[in-house]
C-alpha cells in the first residue's frame, strides 16, 4: 500500500496512512520507518510538508489500476480513501461463490467438473462435463478455459452462464499444455484508424502509444478476440469507422482465422 500511495499521490504522510489503515500515529511511523529501511532511496523527507516525497526518478512498480483497486476496496470498508475518485466500470457478469470455488478447486487439482451451462444454442441449459485448467478475467466477464467432453475440444465457458457446478472425483485428461490455443501466442498490432486525419492520428499515438506509430499486444491465441474487443479496435476498418472506432488491428487479415476460431 505504501508504494502505491507514494507513486500515485507523489508521496506519503502519517495522516494519510492513518486515514487508510485506522492505525495510530506511532504505529504508522513505525510502518513508514520499516518501509524506508527496506527500500532505501525511494522516499525523501519533506519537513515543511510533513510527508515523504516519492522520488521522481524511482520506477513505478504499481500500476494505476492496482492503486485504484486498493483505494476502492478501502473506501468500501469505510476508510477515507477515494472520495473524489469514481469507478464507473460495470461488471455485468453475476458469479456465485458456489460456482467459482468449484472451478477454482478443479483448476488447482486437475479434476473434472459437471456443469449446467446456458448458451444461445441451449438457452434452457445443458449438462456438460468439462476439464478446467485456467480462470480468465476479460473486461467485464469471467471465463474458464476447459476441455469440453461433449464437443471434444478446448473452449471458453462464461462463468455467468454456469448455473451449477459439481466437482467430480475424476482426473482431467487434458491439460493446459495440450491446449494449442492456450500454449501459443500471437502479436496483435494496433494502429490509429486509417480513416482518422493525420492530426487525429497523432492524438491517438500520443494518448495510447506513447508517440509510437503502432502498439503491439501479445496475447494467447485463444484470447486474442477478447483482447481486441476490450480495446475496441476495428477489425473491418471500412465498416467500423471513427468516431466509434479510433484504433484498428493492423494485422487483422493475418489474425482472421484466430478471431473466428472456436478453440
Amino acid at each position: 500500500m505504501i508504494e502505491a500511495i507514494g507513486i500515485w499521490e507523489g508521496g506519503i504522510s502519517n495522516a494519510r496512512l492513518r486515514d487508510l489503515t485506522g492505525l495510530h500515529t506511532v504505529q504508522v511511523s513505525r510502518l513508514i520507518a520499516s518501509y524506508i529501511e527496506a527500500n532505501p532511496g525511494l522516499l525523501e523527507h519533506e519537513q515543511s510538508a510533513k510527508r515523504y516525497r516519492w522520488k521522481s526518478n524511482a520506477a513505478a512498480t504499481v500500476s494505476l489500476d492496482e492503486y485504484l483497486s486498493i483505494l476502492v476496496t478501502l473506501q468500501r470498508q469505510g476508510k477515507q480513501a477515494a472520495e473524489f475518485i469514481h469507478e464507473v466500470r460495470v461488471d455485468l457478469t453475476e458469479i456465485t461463490p458456489s460456482v467459482y470455488t468449484v472451478l477454482n478447486a478443479a483448476c488447482a487439482t486437475s479434476k473434472a467438473v459437471k456443469i449446467s451451462y446456458l448458451s444461445m444454442t441451449n438457452p434452457k441449459g445443458q449438462t456438460r462435463v468439462i476439464e478446467p485448467h485456467s480462470l480468465i478475467h476479460v473486461g467485464r466477464r469471467w471465463h474458464v478455459r476447459a476441455w469440453c467432453r461433449l464437443r471434444e475440444r478446448f473452449s471458453d465457458f462464461n462463468l455467468g452462464r454456469i448455473r451449477a457446478a459439481e466437482l467430480l472425483d475424476e482426473p482431467s485428461r487434458h491439460m493446459s499444455e495440450d491446449d494449442d490455443g492456450w500454449s501459443h501466442f500471437v502479436d496483435i498490432r494496433i494502429a490509429p484508424h486509417r480513416h482518422l486525419s493525420s492530426d487525429q492520428a497523432e492524438v491517438v499515438k500520443a494518448e495510447l502509444f506513447g508517440g509510437a506509430e503502432k502498439w503491439v499486444v501479445q496475447s494467447r491465441k485463444c484470447l486474442a478476440m477478447y483482447v481486441i474487443q476490450e480495446l475496441r479496435a476495428a477489425t473491418d476498418p471500412d465498416a467500423q469507422r471513427p468516431p466509434d472506432y479510433q484504433i484498428e488491428v493492423a494485422n487483422a487479415i493475418e489474425l482472421k482465422s484466430i478471431m473466428f476460431s472456436k478453440s
